[in-house]
């Protein structure tokens, strides 16, 4: 790893940063910034609602067909969800997506071990997708149900680092730059720091935010194209791996305002 590029970029970041405070400029960036996030926390709502009741209206529709009049695949996912030791079904889900992070990282691993790296990664890339939006719809589904645990609570940004790592410790060290490769490391790193304050703050006397804030939320889409464009990489490593490293670099900044959003959340409980 080159140490020198790594502290050239917080320089130039800094000095850049500098510049614009002394300048007042901040305050329209600022302001341009709230009203980004303002459209995108309206996005998320609606997708929120809509996700939530085609959930609860598919739901209602199934208990009335169980168990006679299910879809053959239906029937083949049933079990798992009558059994289901993860207790509810959005927790259910996070663990597939856990699953199937496990295996595209057994595939990518084996790929790169063989040679049959392009073959490998066209098998892994939808299984990648389909993790993705399985993502979209755990949460929806616990609030669609009435199943939100704190169990769920801690599975889904699990299972969000292991399908990020399960794409980016490998392919992320051949196709993109070190200072890239290592600044999302450091920033994951920092994030898990952040879930064992939250463990912490439990058994103190202080409250802490326990849901990714909007910062966070988006930094998890870039990140999530950006492990998408790493699939793509050994086709055109240079188109691919420079958009690839965009998208993990503008998941940067994003990673920084969510850890600055659960560090300003902490506040001591007062006694009544």
């Amino acid at each position: 790893m080159d140490y020198k590029i790594i502290i050239t970029f917080w320089l130039l970041i800094t000095i850049i940063g500098m510049i614009v405070w002394r300048s007042k400029c901040y305050k329209v960036f600022m302001s341009w910034i709230k009203e980004a996030l303002g459209y995108a926390d309206h996005v998320k709502r609606w997708k929120d609602r809509y996700l939530e009741s085609t959930i609860k209206q598919y739901a209602d529709d199934v208990k009335n067909r169980y168990p006679r009049h299910l879809a053959w695949w239906e029937k083949i996912f049933a079990p798992l969800i009558v059994n289901n030791v993860a207790g509810t079904t959005a927790n259910l889900i996070s663990i597939i997506r856990i699953l199937l992070a496990i295996i595209i990282f057994l595939l990518t691993v084996v790929g790169n071990l063989t040679g049959e790296i392009k073959t490998l990664l066209v098998i892994s890339l939808p299984i990648f997708i389909i993790a993705g939006l399985l993502d979209l719809i755990d949460g929806a589904t616990a609030r669609a149900l009435n199943q939100i645990s704190e169990l769920g609570k801690k599975l889904d940004p699990l299972a969000d680092k292991i399908l990020l790592a399960s794409i980016f410790v490998v392919m992320g060290n051949i196709y993109l730059p070190a200072y890239s490769y290592w600044l999302v490391i450091f920033q994951e790193g920092f994030l898990l720091a952040i879930s064992c304050l939250k463990f912490i703050a439990e058994k103190l006397p202080f409250v802490m935010a326990t849901q990714a804030n909007l910062a966070g939320k988006w930094k998890a889409v870039f990140e999530f194209i950006g492990g998408g464009l790493l699939f793509l990489c050994p086709l055109d490593q240079i188109i691919f791996g420079a958009a690839a490293n965009i998208s993990f670099l503008i998941s940067i900044p994003l990673a920084t305002g969510s850890i600055i959003g659960y560090l300003s959340s902490i506040k001591k409980v007062t006694a009544v």
